[in-house]
């Protein structure tokens, strides 16, 4: 599993945020610092995604020590914003497994069918092919 800092913060009067030091553009936000903290590993999974989709290549994960050296990380973390770790599974990029667009949206369809979600679907599955 693929790991990226966020930093979570929030502007008097504004909504929620986390933004990524090394994914530029890949941003969530919501009105409590619960449902951005929710929402941002959906989030962060689409935007890589969509890079790699678009044939661009993902930014390495950094670690909370080469992001505090960026001046405008610094500076965000000077006035109380918070790092976050947000995970990122290879299966919810299709990376590790080679699989096109096309075939996970098969994957997507199937465990509707079955009432499950695609990691339950895709554990299922793996497990009765471990097992059987």
């Amino acid at each position: 599993m693929t790991s990226y800092i966020g930093i979570l913060e929030q502007e008097a009067g504004t909504l929620w945020g986390v933004w990524f030091p090394n994914v530029p553009g890949c941003v969530a936000a919501a009105p409590t610092r619960a449902e951005v903290i929710e929402q941002v590993g959906p989030a962060l999974a689409q935007w890589l995604t969509e890079l790699r989709t678009g044939g661009e290549s993902l930014p390495p994960p950094r670690t909370i020590e080469e992001i505090r050296q960026d001046g405008w990380v610094l500076d965000a973390l000077g006035k109380g914003h918070v790092p976050i770790v947000v995970p990122v599974a290879a299966g919810d990029l299709g990376v590790d497994l080679g699989l096109d667009e096309t075939a996970w949206q098969a994957i997507d369809a199937a465990p509707e069918k079955r009432g499950l979600s695609r990691p339950g679907f895709v554990r299922e599955t793996v497990l009765e092919k471990i097992v059987g």
